[in-house]
This record gives C-alpha cells, sequence and structure tokens, in this order.
C-alpha cells in the first residue's frame, strides 16, 4: 500500500517541480523554507559522500527494523535487550551517517567552486550579514523568536 501511495504523491507533485525547474536540493530548500536553509550545506561535500551515506543510512534503518520486529522473533532486540529507545536509535543513526559523511567528503575531490557557488553562504554568519532584513516576515527574526520562545518555556517548565 505505502508504495502505491508513494507513486500517486509522485504523480501529484512531479508537475510541480517541473513547472518551478526546481533541480538540487538546495533550490528546493531554499524555495520551502527560506534561505536560511542554504547554510546547512557544506560547500566541500560530494555527491560520493552524499550517496554513501544515503545507503549507509537505507542500510542501518532497515537492519534497525528488522532486528526490532518482533515477527522474526519474540522481542525488539535493539529496543529491549539492548535498551536504546527509538528516537536515540534515530540519533546514533544520524551521527554515524554524519561520521560518514564527513569522512568520505575529505577522501574525495571536491567540488569545483563554481558548481556549488550561490548554493550556500561563504561563512555561518551569512544568514545575518549577506542579506536585509525582510521585516516581519524574515526567517532570522521568526527563528530567533522561537528559540528565545522555547528556551524560556524550558526554563519555566524544568
Amino acid at each position: 500500500m505505502a508504495s502505491y501511495t508513494l507513486i500517486l504523491l509522485s504523480l501529484v507533485f512531479a508537475p510541480f517541480y517541473f513547472r518551478t525547474r526546481i533541480a538540487t536540493l538546495p533550490e528546493f530548500l531554499e524555495r520551502r523554507y527560506s534561505p536560511a536553509s542554504r547554510s546547512f550545506l557544506w560547500r566541500r561535500g560530494t555527491k560520493q559522500a552524499s550517496l554513501y551515506t544515503l545507503i549507509s543510512g537505507f542500510a542501518m534503518g532497515a537492519i534497525a527494523f528488522i532486528l526490532d520486529l518482533p515477527a522474526f522473533g519474540t522481542e525488539k532486540v535493539l529496543t529491549h535487550r539492548w535498551g536504546i529507545p527509538f528516537m536515540m536509535q534515530a540519533w546514533w543513526m544520524f551521527c554515524i551517517c554524519s561520521v560518514i559523511y564527513v569522512v568520505v567528503t575529505l577522501l574525495t575531490p571536491a567540488p569545483a567552486p563554481e558548481s556549488v557557488h550561490g548554493l550556500t553562504w561563504d561563512h555561518p554568519l551569512g544568514a545575518v550579514t549577506q542579506e536585509r532584513s525582510k521585516g516581519l516576515r524574515d526567517p532570522r527574526l521568526i527563528g530567533t523568536i522561537l528559540a528565545v520562545t522555547v528556551a524560556v518555556l524550558y526554563y519555566i517548565f524544568r
């Protein structure tokens, strides 16, 4: 059922992507969220690193799913026997995927500067220094308000 749902969703959303001419992940992130999303991409990152990270992350997720599926045994191995809660499994897989991405990136040649120009900022403070404020709809202001709200609520309810 999930595969049919994904096929239907792709048929619904494909015309949108063709019409807007979105060709890269940075373009999609920038249009979907805000230009600030560019700061999360590493200039040095390579397509080989992305591929290896995708494959290894998929493999780790599949193994974790099989180990925690009680249909292949009587208990959830990762959750009950090893005592790793689901969200911690996701956190450690994220950490492992991040290490894989960095290591493979550093072991492969850097992409040409012209191929990544305009997709990322020159430095992390580029979100603050390279663009003018857009008033109350500025994602930087909204993000700051959200971060302060979370910090205050954390302090109140800790």
